[in-house]
């Protein structure tokens, strides 16, 4: 009913140095309807090719920016180094409470972690170039993220052969930059009124976390199988809650001066949230095979990526708007 796992991993870097983390795990198990498992350990992650010399840019119409390197700007990175510890319990729900077998199999999986971070690596707003803003690399001496995450799975077996597969995820994060709460706890931390002249003090309330990390995330999926037919269809609904974007400042609000930094503090500094809706069709065929020229099997998807045609070239560069896809995979 416990079992454990010990290992280690050891980066040794020309540029950056050495380190030696470790990682400790361990499973309880009561009994076959739970499980309890807790970790912790340490990590190293020296800056890569792109962090340090990457030169790209979008000037797609509704993007307009740039991504230079920390080397290319006069900045030196250092490597991240992390302690995380991590908590969650897994809980067969359908014996737990009695759930009828028509109802399909549920399970329970909830976890808390938190990871405390020296020099994290982070892409940051360096200044702005006529209508293009330019964005590069630096190291944030001390952040912690922390958060829940909470999984509901569900299976319904619907006829033979045949069955639903339900998920519902939820996280939420809390990341912050240390140096920024210890400067709001000093009361250093705050802006100027161009009104009055006069400081107004950035307060824990209003300091939101760090940019480009959405406090609340959630995803629905839901997908049927039918074997004997050989189709599988699946749609998946990926809620982003509303993050900021350090490039929307448009007016150089620093709060803290040791080192010059910008926080999300107000809405508008704010990407909206959003929904991402994907859904995949598959039809598998299988053949008799009468000689190795002859698959034994082709499968066939076809799908949309961002059925809402969600689009925002500037602070989501990744999301393209809608696209179709057709794929076909052959096996012998």
């Amino acid at each position: 009913w416990v079992s454990y796992a010990l290992s280690a991993r050891y980066d040794a870097t020309s540029a950056f140095g050495s380190s030696f983390n470790p990682r400790f795990s361990v499973l309880f198990k009561p009994n076959d309807d739970l499980q309890i498992r807790v970790s912790g350990g340490t990590g190293f992650k020296a800056p890569d090719f792109r962090q340090l010399f990457v030169e790209f840019s979008n000037h797609l119409p509704g993007a307009g920016y740039d991504l230079l390197g920390a080397y290319r700007v006069g900045n030196t990175l250092e490597p991240e180094r992390s302690t995380s510890f991590d908590a969650g319990v897994v809980l067969n729900l359908s014996n737990t409470l009695g759930i009828h077998s028509d109802a399909g199999a549920w399970t329970l999986d909830v976890r808390g972690f938190r990871n405390n971070l020296r020099n994290l690596i982070e892409y940051y707003f360096y200044k702005q170039v006529g209508n293009y803003a330019v964005y590069s690399y630096h190291n944030i001496a001390n952040v912690y993220t922390q958060g829940i995450e909470a999984n509901l799975r569900g299976v319904l077996t619907l006829a033979a052969q045949q069955r639903l597969t339900t998920s519902f995820g939820y996280q939420y994060l809390d990341a912050k930059d240390v140096e920024v709460l210890n400067a709001i706890d000093a009361g250093t931390a705050g802006s100027v009124d161009a009104s009055t002249g006069s400081f107004v003090p950035l307060t824990r309330s209003q300091y939101r976390g760090l940019w480009f990390r959405s406090p609340h995330t959630g995803t629905t999926r839901v997908q049927y199988d039918n074997d004997d037919l050989g189709i599988s269809a699946n749609v998946r609904a990926q809620y982003i809650g509303t993050f900021g974007d350090e490039g929307l400042d448009k007016v150089n609000d620093y709060v803290i001066d040791t080192p010059p930094r910008k926080v999300w503090d107000s809405d508008k500094k704010s990407v909206p949230a959003y929904w991402n809706i994907n859904s995949t069709i598959s039809k598998t065929f299988t053949f008799d095979r009468t000689s190795s020229a002859v698959p034994a099997l082709l499968r066939m998807n076809i799908g949309v990526n961002n059925i809402l045609d969600n689009l925002n070239l500037r602070s989501l560069p990744s999301l393209v708007g809608r696209q179709f896809f057709v794929n076909v995979n052959v096996e012998w």
